[in-house]
């Protein structure tokens, strides 16, 4: 065994939850894991030979040089002469850190200590593969996830549980730019090597860049809405968010109308045949709701007005038939199916904007299957990237409901295997009350459904955000893993205090001061809160390497002319 590395001495106070020690200089840095050697106490209270080692994590260090007075400071800035010019004595200061016990190491176990070490034990920097082994536990090297490295010892790798990550959801927590899309990435390259399958809703083409690293195992998807699973109100507010003009009154009771006869086979055949002999300009398939989608129903709501009720059947037949179906059809005023129509039409040409932008990003993604296959996207070993670029809030919500929806009940009646499902921009899709006040959100009952009850399922989460504080506490207080990393923003600092448990006041405090790509890990996936630096994946965002600004050098202006 080689000799212990001593970095310092027990000083002051203790107790069984911290202690104080002098640093030798240099030779500590905040968030070290250090260790201090103690004997085992019998039963009696006695001591015996048998010595247990007792880690500790530094949380604070102060250096002070008392032969140093801070008159002789202010004196030395009035004369704007540096104090090593000077005779002054510099070399004794005093470095002192504050450690947070961690445990004993009893019976290979990590146990609380019971009672204080004793002033002047030396304090001193474990072995590479004790550290090691402390962070990861008894976890089996299967599960053993290897994201980084500690942030002042490159050599001690860290390594997270798994298990912890697949089954009981973990939260990823960090401000713009701070490195969180890169440490998931990491995260998913090292569960894709264990054949784990993985879902992933995409929404800025983050992810794509797996499918570089692994083309045998990624497929990336592009989806679409159906509006014959989607129920009156969603659809109204698609049309509202589409189209940017509200719809309410006789205009929402119009549309309510228009959807029932596009939804009913019986209806729509009925009209079909009016529009044969009455319209046949119309194209074929028109009131196809499912292929058409808006502007099926911006055609219905154009035949009605345009031509039925202006046919010779419109009194005795058509008429009594629309009222049957829905008292609104009877008796519509011309201005509001004309409002209908224009607004629908509006939603349409969005709509299919959205749809082109989003085939066009995501280049040689198949088309998602329809909702009674969605199950075969779920293998062992395979990854599903579902491509959001391009689409609104309102219709990413949407998609991933539906999905999520029907991938549950698959899980629910085992046809698929477990799986792990991967939310970016969390907020969107879960908001708080607050957020989530302005209106219903189609994600929210079905995730909040799968963090809750996810784990007898076999459905694990990992939620990404940049803004913690406006996602729904209940769903992230399920997460029982978190990644946290640089967070600036006030309000979520608070908001991570009190909605995750596992973190102290002095793990809080270093959050805004943390470098980009450095996390602070918590949760079941360790044994207690560490500061890694994350190793970077081998893949790539879509996004990531462009230099917007290189394009534009003088010496690149050829490439424009």
């Amino acid at each position: 065994m080689s000799e212990k590395e001593i970095v310092g001495t027990v000083v002051g106070v203790t107790n069984p939850r911290e202690f104080y020690f002098s640093i030798t200089p240099n030779k500590v840095r905040l968030q070290d894991l250090v260790a201090v050697d103690t004997f085992r106490l019998d039963d009696s209270g006695n001591k015996t030979d048998e010595i247990l080692r007792v880690w500790a994590k530094v949380g604070e260090i102060e250096r002070i040089n008392p032969l140093f007075p801070q008159e002789a400071g202010q004196e030395l800035a009035f004369q704007q002469t540096s104090a090593f010019d000077t005779v002054i004595s510099l070399s004794r200061e005093m470095i002192t850190a504050k450690c947070r016990v961690l445990g004993i190491e009893q019976d290979g176990e990590l146990q609380p200590l019971t009672y204080p070490l004793q002033p002047a034990s030396s304090v001193y920097v474990p072995e590479k593969n004790d550290v090691e082994q402390l962070i990861v536990g008894e976890v089996p090297e299967y599960r053993q996830l290897h994201i980084g490295h500690q942030r002042s010892k490159s050599n001690v790798k860290i390594c997270i549980d798994g298990h912890a990550i697949v089954a009981r959801h973990l939260a990823v927590l960090a401000a713009t730019g701070a490195g969180k899309t890169v440490t998931v990435r990491r995260i998913l390259e090292e569960l894709i090597e264990c054949n784990y399958p993985i879902l992933i809703f995409d929404p800025h083409g983050d992810y794509v860049g797996l499918q570089v690293v692994f083309p045998n195992r990624v497929t990336i998807y592009t989806p679409t809405i159906d509006l014959t699973e989607e129920s009156p109100d969603t659809i109204i507010k698609y049309i509202q968010g589409l189209s940017g003009e509200v719809i309410e009154g006789p205009q929402e009771d119009l549309l309510v109308g228009l959807l029932e006869l596009l939804t009913d086979k019986d209806y729509r055949t009925q009209i079909e045949g009016w529009m044969d002999e009455y319209a046949s300009r119309y194209q074929k398939n028109i009131l196809n709701l499912a292929s058409n989608h808006f502007w099926a129903i911006m055609g219905l709501a154009s035949f009605l007005v345009n031509d039925l009720k202006r046919s010779d059947i419109w009194d005795d037949e058509a008429k009594p038939f629309l009222a049957n179906v829905n008292s609104s059809l009877a008796g519509f005023r011309d201005g509001s199916m004309f409002a209908i129509i224009r607004k629908t039409n509006k939603a349409g040409k969005q709509y299919n904007s959205m749809r082109k932008i989003n085939q066009y990003a995501t280049g040689n993604a198949i088309e998602l299957p329809n909702k009674s296959d969605l199950g075969k996207i779920i293998k062992i070993g395979r990854v599903s990237i579902i491509s959001l670029e391009g689409y609104s809030d309102e219709l990413r919500q949407s998609i991933v409901a539906t999905i999520v929806e029907q991938l549950l009940e698959d899980r629910v009646d085992e046809k698929i295997p477990r799986f792990l499902t991967v939310i970016e921009e969390a907020h969107n899709f879960i908001p708080g009350y607050s957020e989530a006040a302005i209106g219903i959100t189609p994600s929210l009952p079905i995730l909040k459904r799968v963090a809750t009850e996810g784990r007898k399922y076999g459905m694990g989460l990992i939620l990404i955000s940049q803004r913690p504080s406006r996602v729904d506490s209940t769903i992230l207080s399920q997460c029982n893993s978190y990644i946290i990393m640089k967070i600036i923003n006030p309000a979520d600092q608070r908001y991570v205090r009190d909605v995750v448990e596992s973190i102290g006041e002095e793990d809080a405090a270093i959050l805004p001061d943390l470098a980009t790509g450095e996390a602070l890990i918590t949760g079941q996936c360790v044994r207690f809160p560490m500061l890694a630096k994350i190793e970077m994946p081998k893949s790539v965002g879509k996004h990531e390497e462009e230099d917007f600004i290189k394009g534009f050098l003088p010496q690149q202006q050829s490439l424009f002319t």
